[in-house]
């Protein structure tokens, strides 16, 4: 049906008529006919919509993912080709991301448009999805605008989420759901939760070719400004292909997205819903369902325990005596802080005790392991009407995590006081269908006058809480009607901003002297949000003096790790050791000895406790914490070497050949238009990516993996790219890498490159250099490197050394496919010192600032064109290891 649609839309495609065939695909994804703001997005202005802003229950998410499809798949192919390959969808919270993530695959499902296998609870509905995986099938046609070959994959990232190796098709369509924690630290060149060696490519990616959709802005901190500073940028530096920002709130307003180097929307650059969608009955019935607001006679005072508790048990007694009058229903309770919701839910635990049964009790926040939060998250979309659906009905204590983007309705709605954006979210889940009889929406003050003020209104401010309580002390109700009517217009005030030195300085990944990274934790979230991810374990000790966890555990999962506070995780591993893995030794080390910063994931043994499986994280507890299961055949994915290798028998010139014929694939999908005529630099890096490995180093540790002698012999005549030997592959020099003697013999031997420009053929060097994410803008000796003088008595005391690679070394003459000859070449390190070289040619770190600064490339040209190097490389391996496989 879609084919003959698409032909009647690019025959009509000047005429506004055409864009009815939009509600097709609407309505076949989601069983609703779209309303007249969704199908406008559709139109080939959207590139110009900056703002979109809805209220709560308008379909939002339905309408930029739905709108991107139909632009990228079935619009003209002008439209199309301007419409980039990847949606990033960018949440605050989790539960956000798990909703989207599942709502996307379904919507790309029954259209018959899902590249991948998923698997749903019911089939034929495509409801309650069990398990999803992927496809990682590149394009079959060269030169697709679309990707029309194959369908469109969907990813997630959260913390501790399996990545499913989206950044290995670049050419692919796709869409990303993830938490801005872990997506705007990938934009950022800090990836949260990966190995550091993998940033650049995700650098490169996400800020190409996408995009990008920030959600639910108001609850982002400091990240909304940095995704508007990060929209200025590409702008500013440059991009390949089409990258755009298009901003969606219930409460957001146009000044709001002003920033130093961002310009607010224009009325024409801002999606308002119009009078004709509010025609809509459904609409209609969302926007005008009652809810009367009133005031608890209950005051949050104090902080200490004692008064925490009191406060607990008079809310407890509230919360019960609104519900008892609603059977079968959900009463919600939203409150600002994980322990004060522990501390509700506990009370209201003892009350039922006392009294015998009653409504269902149920705790949410953000500090569960995924494998409890996931039936939480199911308990949220249960309705009243569904079968199972407590007697009782269901009390829900939460925190922000539901307050915003969550499908559920409550017939009772009670709220901490907070700002006056979140108060709107928060109500937006009160009879947010208008099918409650007697809704309550009731708000509960906190005292901004006491001594404990600061911290009672954490994680606001005094000033926020006054504001929001003169607003509500003026309303009678919170309908969406009564808000537009007579709720503020919101103001905004940005805390910290990224700038453009601390954009450019994040485009080098290599750690400082103390093995420490620049903080990206400000530009993220608030500081007082700032998290690390923790999980815990049972392992037997191997060492009685310190049980350190052995070497070969299996990786985190997502089901197992767990959001915690910086400080409060702090103060947890003062009492009780936690460990991280080092990527640069290879073992784990415990956290005190590490900076502990924003994204790092930290092991604890089970019996040191802090988590309890219905309370949460919990750091007063000794208890011992069940482990969740996990898959023992899973490797330490954190050892920081690239993800794939090939183990295999491959020649340096075949293995060569491979990856510049990867690379061609790969530039015929992108199309020349998608690599601003960088075509032949790629080509050229991925012909010389591996001539180090020539380096007698590394051919000494792919013949030491030979166990048969005979063999050995053969081995020796050949130089070899990959190592198909049985034995552990070692070098002989603590840390050699290959890819900086393949730079340094480029530059000894610049004349081989075929680029007419020195700035190419610099670019040529550097993409070489740069493959595996390890040697980037500063070449530098390590820490416990071996002394060239004491290790070979050949090399004279206090000779340049980096990496493995010392000054004086001899690579044999390597010779690659088409008669190319790379002549035997001594290896010289003076480019790693400051200042011009003997020979007066300029320093590394300065070449590689040159190339970063110039107006052909910019940080996010150049970190794109690393990326799809080292996808060649990482494309040639795969295909090397299936090719051994297949024999």
């Amino acid at each position: 049906m879609f084919n003959i649609l698409v032909k009647a839309c690019e025959v009509n495609m000047a005429k506004d008529s055409c864009y009815h065939i939009f509600e097709e695909l609407f309505s076949a994804a989601t069983g609703f006919t779209s309303f007249p703001y969704q199908e406008k997005l559709s139109r080939k202005d959207v590139n110009k919509i900056k703002l979109l802003k809805a209220p709560t229950g308008a379909g939002k998410t339905a309408s930029v993912v739905l709108s991107w499809v139909w632009r990228r798949r079935y619009a003209s192919k002008e439209i199309r080709s301007e419409t980039p390959r990847r949606l990033v969808y960018c949440l605050p919270m989790r539960v956000l991301v798990e909703q989207t993530y599942e709502n996307t695959i379904k919507w790309l499902d029954r259209m018959e448009l899902l590249s991948g296998e998923a698997t749903w609870e019911d089939e034929k509905k495509k409801e309650g999805l069990k398990s999803y995986i992927p496809s990682t099938e590149p394009l079959e046609e060269k030169g697709s605008d679309n990707g029309s070959s194959i369908g469109i994959s969907v990813y997630k990232l959260m913390g501790g989420e399996q990545e499913r190796d989206w950044d290995l098709i670049p050419e692919n369509d796709s869409i990303i759901v993830g938490t801005q924690d872990m997506l705007l630290s990938r934009a950022l060149n800090r990836g949260y939760a990966m190995s550091r060696f993998r940033w650049p490519i995700q650098f490169g990616l996400l800020n190409n070719d996408c995009l990008w959709v920030m959600d639910e802005v108001q609850l982002m901190g400091n990240g909304f400004s940095t995704s508007a500073q990060l929209e200025a940028f590409r702008q500013k530096f440059g991009i390949i292909n089409n990258c755009h920002t298009i901003w969606m709130s219930a409460t957001c307003e146009p000044e709001w997205l002003e920033t130093v180097d961002n310009k607010p929307p224009t009325s024409r650059e801002t999606l308002y819903l119009s009078d004709e969608d509010y025609k809509v009955d459904i609409l209609r019935q969302r926007y005008n369902a009652p809810k009367p607001l009133e005031k608890a006679e209950i005051i949050l005072e104090k902080k200490a325990k004692p008064d925490l508790e009191r406060y607990s048990k008079s809310l407890s007694e509230l919360i019960l005596d609104c519900h008892t009058s609603s059977a079968q229903t959900i009463t919600l309770m939203i409150v600002n802080t994980v322990d004060r919701a522990q501390s509700i839910y506990n009370a209201l635990l003892e009350k039922k005790k006392i009294e015998g049964s009653g409504p269902d009790v149920r705790l949410i926040h953000s500090r569960f392991r995924p494998f409890e939060r996931s039936g939480l998250n199911r308990l949220l979309s249960e309705a009243p009407s569904d079968s199972g659906f407590p007697e009782a009905g269901r009390i829900i204590v939460s925190t922000q995590v539901v307050e915003a983007g969550v499908d559920i309705s409550s017939c009772v709605m009670i709220t901490e006081l907070s700002p006056w954006a979140s108060i709107v979210q928060r109500f937006g889940r009160l009879n947010r269908y208008g099918e409650c009889d007697t809704p309550r929406a009731i708000w509960i003050d906190i005292d901004t006058k006491s001594n404990d003020a600061d911290g009672l209104a954490l994680p606001y401010t005094v000033k926020e809480l006054e504001e929001s309580r003169s607003i509500l002390e003026n309303l009678k109700g919170v309908s969406l009607k009564q808000i537009d009517e007579h709720g503020p217009k919101l103001g905004y005030q940005h805390s910290y901003v990224l700038r453009k030195k601390d954009l450019v300085e994040l485009f080098d990944t290599t750690p400082d002297l103390s093995g420490n990274d620049i903080d990206v934790s400000r530009f993220i979230r608030d500081s007082r949000d700032a998290d690390v991810q923790v999980y815990w374990r049972d392992w037997k000790k191997v060492d009685e003096a310190a049980d350190i966890p052995p070497t070969e555990l299996p990786r985190a999962t997502r089901d197992e790790l767990c959001s915690v506070p910086i400080n409060s995780f702090r103060e947890f591993q003062k009492k009780n050791d936690a460990w991280i893995w080092d990527h640069l030794e290879a073992r784990w080390v415990k956290s005190t000895k590490r900076q502990i910063i924003p994204g790092q994931i930290f092991l604890i043994h089970c019996r040191l406790g802090g988590y309890n499986e219905k309370i949460g994280w919990l750091p007063e507890s000794k208890n011992y914490v069940t482990q969740v299961p996990v898959d023992e055949t899973v490797s330490n994915e954190a050892t920081g070497e690239d993800h794939y290798t090939s183990r295999t028998w491959v020649t340096l010139s075949q293995h060569s050949i491979n990856v510049v014929n990867e690379m061609g694939d790969l530039i015929g999908h992108l199309g020349a238009s998608g690599l601003n005529g960088f075509e032949d630099a790629l080509g050229e890096a991925a012909l010389y990516h591996d001539l180090g490995k020539a380096h007698p180093v590394f051919q000494a540790a792919v013949l030491d993996t030979v166990e048969d002698e005979e063999k050995l012999e053969e081995r020796k005549t050949l130089v070899w790219g990959k190592s198909g030997g049985s034995k552990r592959f070692r070098y002989d020099r603590k840390y050699f890498r290959h890819e900086l003697a393949s730079a340094l013999m480029l530059l000894a031997n610049r004349d081989i490159i075929k680029m007419t420009s020195e700035y190419m053929k610099d670019l040529v060097v550097y993409l070489v250099a740069a493959h595996h994410g390890k040697v980037r803008l500063s070449i530098r000796s390590l820490p416990k490197e071996d002394l060239p003088w004491i290790k070979d008595s050949r090399y004279r005391e206090g000779v340049r050394f980096a990496r493995g690679v010392w000054e004086g070394d001899i690579v044999p003459s390597v010779e690659l496919e088409d008669g190319i000859i790379i002549p035997e070449t001594c290896l010289k390190l003076d480019v790693m010192d400051l200042g011009l070289t003997g020979e007066g040619d300029l320093p590394w770190l300065e070449r590689i600032i040159n190339l970063r600064d110039r107006e052909e490339l910019g940080p996010f040209r150049l970190g794109y064109l690393e990326a799809i190097t080292r996808i060649s490389d990482w494309r040639a391996s795969i295909k090397e290891a299936q090719e051994r496989e297949a024999l």
